[in-house]
């Protein structure tokens, strides 16, 4: 045998893990008493999602199906062989082909759902599995269907009434290894691996309107400190329409948005002006080690991901980052995961890229921030943020108090485009400013409270908004300010620039207390006529004024 193709080991003992994951909804039942004048509900039933995943213990001789099932949770299973290998004796090279047992998803529950599977949960070395395609084939002989596992999603229905059985759907999980694998791999092992299914609802029941009220129901996935950056940047498969519950923990500071070379991260490819893989990047580069290499473009999407922490968990992160635009040497974003290359060291046409960022609904729920929230997204055509939301979040972070923002987020409008950052029932305590953004023209921040700032609270500026200055719409509601003092009288609670013609405020019922001492409730720098404003029910410290009477209320 070739030496680039010698044998590599690999004892795959596939450690089954099963979520199940529990979705409350309410399905009623309604009787209407015509003989009164009242209405009555005579039950409120809860529906049931219940999953169950299950493996092959026995096969018929004649058409090999499989004639008996276990439960899969905790079990230990080996790939199979023609001649009946143990799983010490299985070894992996390329080209070789492994599969699993038969397995099998049971819809235990009285709901329709949507499942995927996902393999995770490597022990060992994983830069093996970079080696090895997986696939999963469902249906019988005369109708398979045969997909990359990232892109694979199913649906089931409830067991019908008078059905004796639970609805259940077979399929095979298949390992190869590619061809190309070179020796890098050799002596490599995996010593377990994770299947992981998850599942949610799916629009099939009807409430007093239709089937959709379901239709962005999210499935869910625990992680932890040690693995939660491996989820994001699509090691285990795509995140969209996934919420990603985190147990408790003190995480180092996240990546978001990471471009990276795993299918599962939804990144689009760009050398030369070209549509690109990440393989042939890395080629690329390597053809032009002094450089000349093509100008290299990573866009990464994301839509509908949720980071939440987990039931009574206590979730403390040290701050998040995400970068769009130029990366080099000079950025604290200073490597490139899809090529593998450190550019701390060197600037030039072979380090340089552009990332974009296309997001769309993503919320952070319930998590403890200490250190700040840093998202950044310039002078890239392709980047979108829309939709950002951080609900019930706490914001502590005076080691930083000086210099750190609890929530930066600045996008150059003019080329990127950005949409909607909403801030609910959050608590900042100390930093320079709570809420600093720049090129995003709608913001909302409402039941929250900020207490220990030593600049602004809310500071939505207007220098990279398109058309600027203007502005979109700034809803600031029902939040409580207190213990917030002056630096360089420059203190206010919200602070804008030159705000445009067109723009909408709504800022009421918000309430300043205990030694507030800033220069102004409210300042901008200049504000044009035909604004819409709805300034009032506020109860501001006591002398606190805004900088053009207009906004005072």
């Amino acid at each position: 045998m070739n030496n680039k193709r010698a044998t590599k080991r690999a004892l795959l003992t596939s450690v089954m893990a099963l979520v199940m994951c529990v979705v409350m909804l309410v399905g009623t039942t309604f009787a209407w008493f015509t003989d009164t004048a009242s209405t009555g509900v005579n039950k409120i039933q809860a529906g049931n999602l219940d999953i169950e995943l299950q493996y092959a213990t026995a096969w018929n001789d004649t058409t090999g199906e499989p004639t008996a099932w276990a439960d899969a949770e905790g079990q230990t299973l080996t790939f199979k062989t023609k001649d009946n290998r143990a799983a010490d004796k299985i070894l992996w090279e390329p080209g070789c082909r492994y599969e699993l047992p038969e397995l099998r998803i049971v819809n235990k529950g009285n709901l329709a759902l949507k499942y995927k599977v996902i393999i995770n949960g490597i022990e060992g070395d994983a830069k093996l599995n970079e080696a090895i395609d997986w696939t999963i084939t469902r249906g019988n002989e005369n109708d398979k269907l045969t997909n990359d596992i990232n892109e694979f999603e199913y649906k089931m229905l409830p067991k019908a009434a008078g059905e004796a059985d639970y609805p259940s759907q077979t399929f095979t999980i298949k390992g190869t290894m590619k061809e190309e694998a070179g020796n890098e791999y050799q002596g490599l092992s995996i010593d377990g691996i994770g299947i992981t299914v998850v599942a949610t609802q799916y629009t099939y029941e009807k409430d007093s309107i239709d089937d959709q009220y379901d239709a962005n129901a999210n499935a869910t996935i625990q992680v932890n400190k040690d693995n939660i950056q491996d989820y994001l940047d699509g090691k285990h498969g795509s995140i969209d329409g996934m919420t990603l519950v985190l147990a408790s923990g003190d995480y180092d500071k996240i990546e978001f948005g990471r471009a990276t070379a795993y299918a599962g991260s939804n990144t689009k490819y760009y050398c030369g002006g070209n549509e690109s893989t990440p393989d042939a990047i890395k080629q690329d580069i390597a053809d032009h080690p002094n450089g000349g290499a093509g100008n290299r473009e990573y866009v990464r999407s994301m839509s509908n991901v949720t980071l939440k922490a987990a039931d009574n968990a206590t979730v403390t992160i040290n701050g998040l980052v995400a970068f769009g635009g130029q990366v080099n040497s000079t950025k604290w974003y200073s490597r490139d995961f899809v090529a593998d290359r450190d550019m701390s060291a060197t600037e030039n046409n072979n380090i340089c890229y552009w990332i974009g960022q296309r997001w769309s609904n993503i919320t952070f729920e319930g998590l403890t921030f200490t250190g700040g929230v840093n998202i950044e997204a310039y002078g890239n055509k392709d980047t979108l943020i829309d939709n950002v939301k951080f609900d019930n979040c706490k914001f502590n972070i005076a080691n930083n108090a000086d210099a750190t923002y609890c929530i930066r987020l600045n996008v150059d409008g003019n080329i990127a485009k950005a949409n909607n950052l909403v801030v609910t029932k959050c608590d900042f305590a100390n930093g320079l400013t709570a809420v600093l953004t720049d090129g995003m023209p709608n913001v909302t921040v409402t039941g929250s409270t900020f207490s220990g700032l030593v600049r602004h609270a809310i500071n939505p500026m207007m220098n990279y908004l398109p058309k600027a200055p203007g502005y979109g719409k700034i809803t600031v509601t029902g939040n409580t300010f207190k213990n917030m003092s002056t630096k360089a009288d420059k203190g206010t609670i919200l602070r804008m620039g030159d705000v445009g013609a067109g723009a909408v405020f709504t800022i009421q019922n918000n309430t300043a207390t205990e030694d507030i001492t800033l220069a102004n409730s409210i300042k901008v720098n200049s504000l044009a006529d035909g604004i819409t404003y709805d300034i009032s029910g506020n109860n501001w410290a006591s002398g606190l004024t805004a900088s053009d009477s207009r906004l005072d209320g």
